[in-house]
């Protein structure tokens, strides 16, 4: 691709990911300026960032389908061309409100969607798999703009999870240069990377935890249909935690399997939670007491990791920094605080906008895929230039 880039000007990439919550499409603008010290580490300015609602009957269908291991070609090929096409609109729209008339995107990075992902743990042949829709080529040629995609794959064909990425980023572009940093991302599913210090090269433990918001945000469309999510918390607040419903959840051996690991909607749904219940979730007697347990179990379970990558002498050569949409819930953040006993910063303080953490990824690893960078797969240590690359008719 050099014919057609010069590796010392700077790029516009757009990033977007629908994320495990499935509540809009995150999309940030980011301009990267080459360091010609190191490729990996350009500088970077936030043009811009927006999330866009999905369109109702899409919404509706990715709920119904997203994680389900059953196949349905055709509807699938059908609303993934429809996800694809949404996909080009809503950054064609961020671009016209954002950018100069005669500025475009350079590049495009598209994570998609995931509608499968099964770690390596639970894989037959120890092989992780992953399915994202979002078809590059549909994007590519709607959108006028280079399109790379697919991503995971890429690093599962190099011995990976591919999930959770992020450290990826972590590693390279977020590392503080004295301080171990924590990095924790509380989405569907919440995850965790202790970031070693920039001065030392190797990942540091890193994995899924358990559920994020996925177990709360199918308990509040269930319990009240309307509404999408636990708005700060204040459902979790104004119930108690059922200890006994607790302690069972807490029972489940991912909880204590060692890092790195990864897991998904998957597993950590609503038929685990009634298996926890040991009753119909429609019979469980309160609303705002499950909301309260399993919110109480996604910090519960984000302190174990805590615990178990934190040395108690080295916490305050630490700090730690939450991204992703647990952010905002004021339940989950304090009982953090508490069980972790740890202070706990706002990511935003990297100068990545805390809920386009994962956005900004894809678009960095477009970016570095673009150029001819790789990075090194979390898992395995081998070389990852990531994604698959889609051209527009023009080029």
């Amino acid at each position: 691709m050099d014919h057609i880039f010069n590796k010392d000007k700077s790029l516009i990439v757009a990033g977007c990911l629908s994320g495990t919550s499935i509540d809009g499409l995150d999309v940030i603008l980011v301009r990267f300026m080459a360091n010609s010290a190191n490729i990996r580490t350009p500088m970077f300015e936030i043009l811009a960032t927006e999330t866009f609602p999905l369109p109702a009957e899409l919404s509706v269908w990715l709920h119904q389908r997203a994680f389900q291991e059953q196949e349905y070609y055709a509807d699938l090929l059908k609303h993934e061309r429809e996800f694809s096409l949404f996909i080009a609109e809503s950054i064609k729209n961020l671009t016209k409100r954002s950018l100069n008339d005669d500025e475009m995107p350079n590049l495009i990075g598209s994570h998609g969607q995931t509608i499968f992902h099964l770690g390596k743990d639970y894989s037959e042949d120890s092989s992780a798999v992953s399915l994202q829709i979002g078809d590059g080529s549909v994007i590519a040629e709607a959108s006028g703009v280079i399109t790379i995609s697919d991503f995971r794959k890429s690093f599962i064909a190099a011995g990976g999870d591919g999930a959770p990425l992020a450290p990826v980023l972590e590693r390279y572009l977020l590392a503080d240069e004295h301080l171990n940093r924590i990095f924790i991302n509380i989405g569907g599913i919440s995850n965790i990377h202790f970031c070693r210090p920039a001065v030392d090269p190797r990942y540091g433990a890193n994995g899924d935890t358990g559920p994020g918001n996925t177990l709360i945000d199918s308990l509040v469309r269930l319990y009240y249909p309307g509404m999408k999510y636990d708005d700060g918390g204040r459902l979790a607040f104004s119930g108690r935690v059922d200890n006994v419903l607790l302690r069972n959840c807490l029972k489940d051996p991912y909880f204590y399997k060692d890092l790195p690991k990864s897991t998904g909607p998957e597993y950590f749904n609503l038929d685990w939670l009634e298996e926890k219940m040991g009753c119909s979730i429609a019979n469980y007697p309160s609303a705002e007491n499950a909301i309260a347990t399993v919110s109480e179990l996604t910090a519960k379970s984000l302190a174990l990791a805590i615990d178990s990558v934190l040395k108690p002498e080295t916490q305050s050569e630490s700090e730690i920094l939450v991204s992703g949409g647990g952010l905002h819930n004021a339940y989950i953040m304090k009982r953090l605080s508490e069980l972790s006993g740890c202070r706990i910063s706002d990511f935003d303080k990297t100068g990545i906008p805390s809920d386009f953490k994962e956005s900004f990824l894809f678009a960095w690893l477009a970016y570095l895929s673009y150029i001819g960078a790789t990075v090194e797969c979390p898992e395995t240590g081998a070389s990852v230039r990531a994604g698959k690359v889609s051209f527009p008719g023009w080029v």
